[in-house]
This record gives structure tokens, C-alpha cells and sequence, in this order.
């Protein structure tokens, strides 16, 4: 084989390689949002907000009992504060989001459902 040979089929392999690291990144389509999770991160935030909304108790203070061991209950109970008061303060909350994320159309009524029956 001669050089010019060699050159062509090196072209043509390359141009095939790349054509099918295209053909693959296009059959995968495009990265969907993880929503369940995206919203479990932000309901953590609502309940950090909550949870100081109606206890006055900062998360801050909270988190070393939690790493600790004990549940949110626990740690409520121990500071004085109505864990059943919290909870629905937070379901409310939670609920809110939901259909506010409904109605602004960045979560479906189906993926909504799953997340309110998570609740």
C-alpha cells in the first residue's frame, strides 16, 4: 500500500469513528431532569424553612442530633416542639410547591401525584 492509500483510509476511519460518536450521543436524546429528586432537594429546604418557621429552631442546631441518630420527632419532642405541628406545617408547604410547579408547567400532573402521595 502506498501513503496516499494509508491517508485515505485513515480519513475514512476517522470520519466514521466520529460519525458514530454523533450517531450515539443523538440516540441517547437529550438529559431529562431528575424531578423526583431535584424536588426531594428542594423539599429538604422547605422543611429546614419550616421546621424555623414554626419552631424557631435554626437547622443548624437540629443537624448535629440528626447525624447523631435520632429522627426529627425525637429532636423536635427533646426542643419542645409539636412534631405533629411541623408535619402538617410542611405538608402544606410541600403541597404548595407541587401545584405551584404544576401550574407553571415544570412538572407533570402524573410526577406531581407520585411526589403528594410520598407525602
Amino acid at each position: 500500500m502506498n501513503t496516499w492509500t494509508k491517508r485515505v483510509i485513515s480519513l475514512g476511519l476517522a470520519v466514521v469513528m466520529a460519525l458514530g460518536a454523533v450517531g450515539i450521543a443523538a440516540a441517547q436524546g437529550p438529559a431529562q431532569p431528575d424531578y423526583p429528586r431535584a424536588y426531594r432537594l428542594r423539599f429538604a429546604g422547605t422543611l429546614a424553612q419550616t421546621v424555623k418557621d414554626t419552631t424557631g429552631l435554626a437547622w443548624s442546631d437540629l443537624l448535629p442530633e440528626l447525624r447523631a441518630g435520632q429522627t426529627l420527632t425525637e429532636v423536635l419532642e427533646a426542643h419542645g416542639a409539636d412534631p405533629q405541628a411541623v408535619r402538617d406545617a410542611v405538608e402544606a408547604a410541600v403541597t404548595v410547591e407541587i401545584e405551584e410547579a404544576v401550574a407553571n408547567g415544570t412538572l407533570t400532573e402524573e410526577r406531581a401525584a407520585a411526589l403528594l402521595e410520598q407525602l
